[in-house]
């Protein structure tokens, strides 16, 4: 059974009501469980109170039954985070009780808006089983391991199909979500931060602000190239070429080694740097055509690539980046390394893992380019690549290096930013010293990446930077409510005058109307407060907001936001239909007003 997506019993993400019926086994193990949850996945349970409210007074067999939920509780939320499926809070038991031999249970499950219902209903049921399973199966590295490969492949990759670009929309709901930022998905990629005037509508990392005109320009490196050209940036030379023979004189025309890749991918697909002579060239030109038929040969930079993250015109990280390696330690060979690099992966979950450390050709070429041999020893803290550069195939490491960077080198990314219309933009630049001026270095700009990747080495500082960068208010609106006995609207309408003369201009909500702040009607074509409520705080000429309950219809849906500033109670509220209403919203409002209540 479900209810559409609402807030409900105090939590600040948005709940799916979900039902569970299911037997308690004979021998509840839960110390065994515990052990899995701890060992295996790295999930804690919360205490029952947290919750449960009915803990404190329950019968023993509820309490018993209420045990193993809790666990449950955190199994999905560890199967959502596995699955990139933010879930912030490990949920709520409403509703427990017995039914002759079976137990039946309503849950409030952190979810996200719309994405199926069906979908975290299958994670919950998911949870439970897992849970029964976990309950029978001694902890041991072969039983992990199995656990972990069946989890994987039956549940956690089907459920991140659900959710294009899953990590940074996970990484940036967390930091908003941790930033008291409202939120809410709205499918495809899309994420809303902040309500009404102050909202701002994100596709992963790029902002709605962002230029339509600079993504497409973005989207090729030989149009994004020129343009930085002409505006007097440094950006390697390169060529489009036609033919084999035309690649031929372009490299001879741009000097060897050489660089080959697709003038309309990104993220390393189909790069080949540092090309040497023809044999190689050709290789690499088949390679890059496998992504393109456009494909660029360019002037190879000598150096290291940096990410600069700009956000609104500022540097919120950066980071150098380094190739797919493993680190020396005096004692290990090269292939010693790499064996234990790839046996800690294998000891974490599929879903944390790292991509593998290879000892392949290509690897094997870049030790021999270092000097190195997969038998030879590496001092203590040298770098062995095992790739020639980091990309999203191969992978690679990052380490913040924000602090060390020439003022002009930010400004530089910001004016790169700036010329191409982007608030959001990861900048590539290649040089031998960041904390030197690019002017001084040789350095060139490689790219500039729309929707830059979020993650690797930025810290969580400053991931709370991008947050407060693009919504530097917190994206709240002023929110009242008015819940009460007899006709409200008179009440709402005083408000609404007393809150312009403050210099707030609030829109009316109620089941039937909508008014703007020049008491307008405001036609909607959704229907039910809930829903209107929900319109309202996605439009952009919305400052304020005043919802008049005058149906318990949020009793069925849930609340339509996590927060109300203000509550008014108006008249007799001592009624059971509205002190049930009441005990929704309490622990979701700031300050209540009127009646015998009291402020939070």
């Amino acid at each position: 059974m479900f209810h559409r997506y609402g807030y409900r019993a105090g939590l600040r993400q948005v709940t799916l009501e979900v039902s569970l019926a299911f037997d308690l086994p004979p021998r509840l193990n839960l110390s065994r469980l515990d052990q899995w949850l701890e060992h295996a996945f790295d999930a804690h349970t919360p205490s029952l109170a947290s919750v449960w409210a009915a803990a404190g007074k329950a019968p023993a067999q509820h309490v018993a039954c209420a045990q193993l939920l809790l666990r449950v509780l955190a199994l999905y939320q560890m199967l959502c985070r596995a699955s990139n499926l933010p879930c912030l809070e490990p949920g709520r038991i409403d509703r427990l009780q017995a039914q002759g031999s079976r137990w039946q249970a309503r849950l409030w499950l952190p979810a996200l808006q719309n994405l199926p219902p069906t979908a975290f209903q299958n994670l919950a049921r998911h949870a439970l089983r897992l849970a029964r399973t976990l309950l029978q199966t001694p902890i041991t590295t072969d039983n992990q391991q199995a656990l972990y490969q069946a989890i994987n492949e039956k549940i956690v990759d089907p459920a991140k199909a659900l959710l294009p670009g899953g990590h940074a929309i996970h990484l940036i709901i967390e930091q908003a979500f941790r930033a008291g930022i409202p939120f809410e998905y709205l499918g495809t990629g899309l994420l809303q931060l902040g309500w009404g005037n102050k909202a701002q509508v994100t596709l992963r990392s790029a902002s709605h602000a962002d230029s339509a005109v600079g993504a497409r320009i973005c989207s090729d490196k030989l149009h994004t190239a020129n343009l930085l050209r002409q505006a007097g940036f440094p950006v390697p030379e390169h060529e489009l070429i036609q033919s084999t023979e035309g690649a031929l004189a372009a490299a001879e025309r741009l000097g060897w080694p050489v660089v080959v890749k697709p003038a309309n991918r990104e993220r390393g697909e189909g790069v080949t740097i540092n090309l040497r002579d023809s044999r190689a060239l050709l290789a690499a030109i088949t390679a890059a055509q496998a992504f393109s038929p456009r494909v660029l040969v360019e002037q190879q930079v000598s150096g290291t690539c940096h990410r600069l993250l700009i956000v609104g015109h500022h540097l919120l990280y950066a980071s150098r980046r380094d190739p797919k390696s493993v680190t020396g330690d005096g004692q290990h060979t090269v292939r010693q390394l790499v064996d234990h690099a790839n046996a800690a992966e294998q000891a974490l979950p599929p879903w944390r893992r790292k991509k593998a450390f290879p000892l392949d050709a290509l690897a094997l070429d870049c030790l021999a380019k270092a000097g190195l041999a997969p038998g030879d020893t590496p001092a203590t803290g040298q770098m062995v690549p095992l790739r020639p550069f980091t990309s999203a195939e191969w992978g690679g490491s990052a380490e913040d290096i924000s602090d060390h960077v020439h003022p002009d080198n930010i400004a530089l990314a910001r004016s790169a930013a700036q010329v191409l219309g982007l608030t959001v933009a990861g900048i590539d630049l290649i040089t031998h010293d960041i904390h030197r001026p690019w002017h001084e270095t040789g350095a060139m700009i490689n790219e500039v990446n729309f929707t830059p990747y979020l993650g690797g080495a930025l810290p969580e500082a400053r991931a709370l930077a991008y947050v407060h960068t693009l919504l530097p208010d917190g994206g709240r609106l002023p929110i009242h409510a008015v819940l009460g006995s007899g006709d409200l609207w008179p009440h709402a309408r005083a408000l609404q005058q007393q809150l312009l003369a403050q210099g707030q201009a609030a829109h009316l909500c109620s089941t039937q109307t909508v008014e703007t702040p020049a008491g307008q009607a405001l036609p909607l074509a959704c229907h039910g407060l809930f829903q209107r409520s929900i319109a309202l705080l996605r439009r952009r000429e919305v400052q304020a907001l005043i919802v008049v309950l005058d149906s318990p219809e949020w009793l069925e849906t849930g609340l339509p936001l996590d927060r109300i500033d203000a509550l008014h109670l108006v008249g007799d509220v001592s009624t059971p239909p509205l002190q049930t209403l009441l005990a929704l919203l309490t622990p979701h409002c700031h300050t209540i007003f009127g009646g015998a209540a009291t402020s939070h």
